[in-house]
């Protein structure tokens, strides 16, 4: 495939000029006021880093598993829980988190509540970064929703890899305002890979005519 993805907002409490910059989704995303406040005190409760070569080194931020359920009528995603991840940081950009622990809590969730979905994942803080789009991408698309789409039968419509949540949540308070907001994913082109591809069409065009009229090349 030529194309690699991108973040788009969901946020419809965002001002225009924040809409423009990161794209707008017309998917609506609907957070219970529970999963605020487990998030919260997620935040509150992450490990410290204490000082020595071999102690775990920790992000200043969390990341955890989002749950719900999509209302394909209404074309809306209502995230009703969630489940806090143990990560550490790999080094100053990446973080490291155990997939076998993160398939397990989808097990146990789909066990205690079949009614509900894996539907995306949170971070703490207040911008994106490159990072989270591999995580989104490689780990929760690629791996953890085809893990979850296998426990959810009973669970409502499944979601389209585009459709999947990143909540951003702003613990800082940045200006005073307490932010949150929610993304999807959309396809862009790639104009390397793009043209590239194009100049490979071009070429089996040109050996395709070659072969047509008996002539040989390397």
């Amino acid at each position: 495939k030529m194309q690699s993805t991108t973040f788009v907002l969901n946020d419809a409490s965002e001002d225009k000029k924040s809409q423009s910059a990161a794209g707008k989704s017309d998917l609506a995303c609907n957070v219970s006021p529970l999963v605020i406040m487990s998030i919260m005190n997620h935040y509150q409760r992450r490990p410290s880093n204490k000082s020595g070569p071999q102690s775990p080194r920790y992000p200043s931020f969390v990341m955890g598993l989002l749950f719900g359920r999509k209302d394909k009528d209404e074309n809306v995603i209502t995230i009703t829980d969630s489940f806090g991840l143990e990560i550490q940081a790999s080094d100053s950009q990446n973080v490291a988190l155990e997939l076998r622990k993160a398939q397990k809590a989808l097990e146990l969730h789909a066990t205690a509540h079949p009614q509900h979905r894996f539907v995306g994942w949170y971070r703490t803080g207040l911008a994106l970064d490159i990072p989270s789009i591999t995580i989104h991408r490689d780990i929760m698309v690629a791996q953890l929703a085809a893990t979850a789409n296998k426990l959810c039968k009973k669970s409502g419509p499944e979601l389209d890899d585009s459709e999947y949540i990143h909540l951003l949540v702003d613990t800082a308070l940045t200006n005073n305002r307490f932010s949150v907001r929610a993304y999807t994913t959309m396809a862009v082109g790639d104009p390397l890979k793009a043209a590239e591809y194009q100049d490979y069409l071009k070429e089996k065009k040109r050996r395709d005519r070659l072969k047509l009229k008996g002539t040989q090349f390397d």
